[in-house]
């Protein structure tokens, strides 16, 4: 239950298909992908600008800036609004990956319950080392009383 409500869409199976891949690729990497369409549109537009013979170069470079700037940024828009889908309804994971998790959680929880454990049996000993010594302490007479009754028993 806490790996379905930990921000993942489980699958069932042991594999991914390629548009549960694609998806979760295009998620963790939405400016690779914008580059890697934006740059090709680009260049393409250009080529259909250079087409145009009675255009000079500073016009076609102008007309490919403007219409690939609304290219870029359109997809731009596309991508950031499918990347903030998948980071709301999450990632897609196998149920194979899903029972991983789960059995990581369990060994982390058991593993964190045995430190806990350990450090109170540390804690128990500092605190009975640290009664042993007060009480040694206690034992042990007040030494400039000593010394006094020394002195006193030296006096003729």
């Amino acid at each position: 239950r806490s790996v379905e409500e930990s921000g993942v869409r489980i699958v069932p199976g042991d594999t991914l298909g390629a548009h549960h891949m694609a998806a979760n690729f295009f998620q963790e990497h939405p400016f690779k992908i914008l580059t890697a369409a934006g740059i090709p549109t680009i260049l393409y537009i250009f080529n259909g600008r250079n087409d145009q013979k009675h255009l000079q170069l500073q016009s076609k470079i102008m007309h490919t800036r403007v219409f690939g700037q609304f290219a870029v940024i359109s997809m731009l828009l596309a991508l950031m609004g499918f990347k903030s889908h998948m980071d709301s309804m999450g990632k897609y994971i196998t149920q194979s990956e899903a029972d991983l998790r789960v059995e990581e959680m369990k060994a982390m929880r058991e593993d964190l319950l045995r430190r806990i454990e350990f450090e109170k049996k540390m804690k128990a000993r500092r605190d009975a080392m640290l009664r042993r010594s007060k009480e040694e302490v206690a034992v042990v007479p007040d030494v400039t009383a000593v010394v006094e009754v020394a002195k006193e028993e030296v006096k003729p």
